[in-house]
């Protein structure tokens, strides 16, 4: 999953430099969680146009992450890092709670849950999320940063913060797919499996080539926004690291 780095340091050290400050001052986390917001907002507007019996329960959800927004707007300079997930934190619930309106009872889909995915809609948006992090670790790497220094995420062991954060962008995307491919019916409730243990669910082999297919064709438009989140997260960075070490050449 992992490509080449360009091997700047000055960036990196700029990177550094700006993650140690996020917790009192997460101007990138906002950002990021604002285009989160943004789209979450954006794909249940669409829905409600195609949804129009859903109105009551996409319309509630709405309000709330509109009012989430506000509060990022309007408070950003004062926020810290804390606050700015409890924002998050309440727009995503009550995201999937419209979310969840869109799918027939049938596949059992009533909220986000993973490890293991427990219906059909959670394994596709399960496999779509892990796939949009490997799009953002690939985007990370090759804009010159280190995946594992992260401003939304912050570091963990094992965790590449960073291409979470990236991954955060394209979540959207993911949840559009989801909804289109279960809609139009290109994916059923007889394409998946479940566990040997009855607890996870899984999408059976003969149904994969068909959303992989749906997938390379959909993930054009959030690769170019991961890249060019990437790269200007970089380009700051790299300025930031270069008044930290003025003596040093732009690149090794």
């Amino acid at each position: 999953m992992r490509s080449e780095s360009h091997g700047d340091s000055t960036r990196r050290l700029g990177q550094y430099e700006l993650a140690t400050t996020q917790p009192n001052d997460p101007v990138w986390a906002i950002k990021l969680i604002r285009l989160r917001l943004a789209s979450q907002h954006r794909l249940l507007h669409q829905a409600l146009i195609h949804r129009p019996e859903q109105r009551q329960p996409i319309f509630c959800a709405l309000e709330e992450i509109d009012r989430m927004r506000s509060h990022l707007r309007h408070s950003s300079q004062s926020l810290t890092l804390e606050q700015s997930r409890g924002y998050e934190g309440s727009a995503t619930a009550a995201f999937f709670r419209g979310y969840t309106s869109l799918f027939p009872e049938s596949l059992g889909f009533k909220s986000r849950n993973r490890r293991p995915p427990r219906d059909p809609v959670n394994a596709i948006l399960s496999l779509g999320y892990a796939l949009a992090h490997g799009d953002a670790l690939r985007a990370t790497m090759a804009s010159g940063l280190d995946p594992a220094i992260g401003f939304l995420h912050q570091p963990a062991w094992g965790r590449d913060s960073l291409a979470c954060d990236l991954t955060e962008i394209a979540r959207s995307r993911v949840e559009q797919l989801t909804w289109h491919l279960f809609a139009n019916r290109s994916l059923r409730a007889g394409d998946f499996s479940t566990d040997s243990d009855g607890e996870g669910v899984r999408l059976r082999k003969s149904a994969r080539c068909n959303f992989f297919a749906c997938w390379e064709a959909h993930a054009k438009l959030h690769r170019r926004w991961q890249k060019r989140a990437a790269n200007t997260i970089a380009s700051h960075c790299l300025h930031l690291g270069k008044s930290l070490n003025p003596g040093n050449s732009e690149y090794d």
